[in-house]
């Protein structure tokens, strides 16, 4: 079962387009200052953990993707991790990571 692969990679370029659409201009303006101690404001901050997140889902995508088994701790961790998210911030793309989450899981104990 590799959808939920493909749902986290769809899910990380999707997050890193909303990042640029979103914070291009606040990458730039890092990057013109030399990146280097730049992160200063909370909208900085901002820009740098939604920017960050896409590189580290699109890792987990691939990771599921490339793993022969996926294990119940990858999908109970996603999982956990997003419900944790969403019920922090339920307006948000968290919910979008539970799925696969349990996809991960279902398939993991099948495979066993």
């Amino acid at each position: 079962m590799k959808w939920p692969g493909y749902w986290i990679v769809v899910v990380a370029i999707g997050h890193g387009i909303v990042s640029a659409f979103f914070f291009g201009r606040t990458y730039v303006e890092l990057a013109r200052v030399g990146f280097w101690g730049s992160v200063s404001s909370s909208v900085e901050q901002l820009a740098l953990w939604f920017g960050i997140a896409s590189p580290f889902m699109l890792l987990v995508g691939l990771c599921v993707l490339g793993s022969p088994k996926n294990s119940t701790v990858i999908g109970v961790t996603l999982g956990l991790t997003a419900l944790l998210g969403a019920i922090l911030l339920p307006i948000s793309g968290f919910w979008m990571l539970i799925p696969p989450a349990v996809g991960i899981s279902l398939n993991s104990k099948r495979s066993a």
